[in-house]
């Protein structure tokens, strides 16, 4: 089998989540979740458009997610990974 190429931010949230758990494991806990969330940041973020978009399909958790406040989070989500394609009348979120 030939060497795959590792995305960086894969790498860098693998060894920040196993840094975290190490951490929290010698007592250093307030450090650790901090270390280990952004590592969980790092290696989920990707996915979770993916799961919102899911969510708002919903009935009941579509319509919350549709609130002006639930929105602009929603937005700014998709605006820190680059989800976004800007078109001239208006923003589609993929």
């Amino acid at each position: 089998m030939g060497r795959r190429q590792v995305d960086l931010s894969f790498l860098q949230g693998s060894v920040c989540f196993l840094v975290g758990v190490t951490l929290i494991l010698v007592k250093w806990a307030l450090v650790g979740i901090c270390v280990e969330t952004y590592g969980f940041w790092l290696l989920f973020s990707g996915f979770f458009p993916v799961v919102l978009g899911f969510l708002r399909r919903l009935p009941v958790l579509g319509r919350l997610l549709d609130l002006p406040v639930l929105k602009t989070v929603r937005l700014c989500l998709m605006l820190l990974h680059q989800h976004v394609v800007t078109v001239p009348t208006r923003t589609l979120l993929l």
